[in-house]
């Protein structure tokens, strides 16, 4: 990447802009919890800069009744921030306020999930955007040969990393066969009461209304939780993992959900 290679592009340029006021990097990503905890984390990074901090913006399809969202977003826009980052409807939604011409990088996390979200039509037309030299970061859990055709599509010559998966190291896995419901409750306060499991626990549930009764079994012998669940807003989700990771809470109750809010393309 610092050689200007694709680890996902064609080599970076740098047009010298007079004012340096231009939009450098794009970050696309696939759900609107995960633009708003990385644009967090890039304006956390940003403050430490010595000269002038530059913005990130965030960019994501407004839903129902946020016009007001759209209007604060286009107007930052106005302002060329240095930093995007939005999902590829995002971006398209703001495209007309969007200058990308002096675009730099682009980074294209998850993109085994932007895929399986349905965004392959939106990332076709998000090439056409782009200017034709940027060096560009595609980052995925898994090759598949979706992501493998996305990478022939969009970057040029790239330089491949493959991180080995650690064998063994300090994570235990067992299983208990556990009976009723209520065996279940209680196996998880002798685990949590005696220490069997140390340290901050994600409990995982079968659905929402599941989670709350975790909650509330527990806050009888004075555990502190929280619960994680997809009937959640975005920013609430965001703030009950900050919360976590900050020992607000030692344990975190969650369940699997698809989240429609998340699919927030036309192609939903």
């Amino acid at each position: 990447v610092l050689r200007g290679r694709d680890a996902g592009g064609a080599d970076g340029s740098d047009d010298g802009d007079e004012d340096g006021k231009k939009t450098a990097l794009m970050i696309i990503l696939p759900t609107r919890d995960l633009v708003s905890q990385v644009a967090a984390t890039v304006r956390q990074l940003l403050y430490y800069l010595e000269d002038a901090v530059p913005e990130a913006v965030e960019l994501l399809k407004p839903g129902k009744g946020e016009e007001g969202t759209r209007k604060v977003t286009e107007a930052r826009l106005r302002t060329t921030p240095a930093i995007v980052v939005g999902t590829p409807s995002g971006v398209l939604e703001y495209k007309d306020s969007l200058d990308l011409s002096s675009l730099q990088s682009l980074v294209i996390d998850e993109a085994d999930l932007l895929l399986s979200h349905g965004y392959a039509e939106s990332l076709q037309s998000l090439l056409k955007l782009l200017p034709p030299i940027l060096q560009t970061c595609l980052v995925s859990a898994t090759l598949t040969s979706d992501v493998a055709k996305l990478k022939r599509v969009m970057l040029h010559k790239p330089a491949v990393v493959k991180l080995k998966r650690q064998e063994g190291g300090r994570l235990k896995q067992f299983y208990l066969d556990v009976g009723s419901a209520q065996d279940k409750l209680l196996v998880t306060y002798v685990f949590l009461k005696l220490g069997v499991i140390q340290g901050r626990v994600i409990i995982f549930t079968s659905g929402a209304q599941e989670s709350y009764r975790v909650k509330l079994f527990l806050e009888q012998f004075g555990m502190r939780s929280g619960v994680l669940s997809g009937q959640m807003t975005g920013r609430h989700r965001v703030e009950v993992c900050d919360r976590f990771n900050s020992g607000g809470f030692d344990v975190l109750i969650t369940e699997d959900w698809e989240d429609e809010e998340e699919m927030d393309d036309d192609e939903e």
